[in-house]
């Protein structure tokens, strides 16, 4: 309901998603094997559970987040797909930015 929303939900939208979330979902869509990821996210095995996971790794050294697409049988011999990377700062200062915004504009009772 319109009444109920504050400062910072309409700053930032009722879109608004967590950025590494974000970037996610913009680079499956934008994947030029996006097909071929929908279609083994799909997959399911005899015990109706997933053959495929997205998995978020955070490379230490560079600081820089990478989504794969994995089997999540070792013993499946097809390649995981990587669906995207990008600067790790990039999802911290997204949040944080917003963060600073849900707290100016914070006004509940302490």
């Amino acid at each position: 309901m319109e009444g109920d929303r504050n400062e910072a939900d309409r700053i930032l939208g009722e879109d608004w998603m967590m950025p590494g979330y974000r970037r996610y979902t913009g680079a499956w869509a934008s994947h030029p094997q996006r097909e071929l990821l929908t279609e083994r996210r799909g997959e399911v095995g005899e015990d109706g559970e997933p053959r495929w996971s997205a998995v978020r790794e955070l490379h230490e050294d560079g600081g820089v987040v990478e989504c794969w697409l994995r089997p999540t049988d070792l013993r499946d011999g097809r390649e995981s797909i990587c669906i995207g990377r990008w600067p790790e700062k990039v999802e911290t200062d997204e949040l944080a930015d917003a963060l600073a915004i849900v707290d100016e504009h914070d006004d509940a009772p302490r």
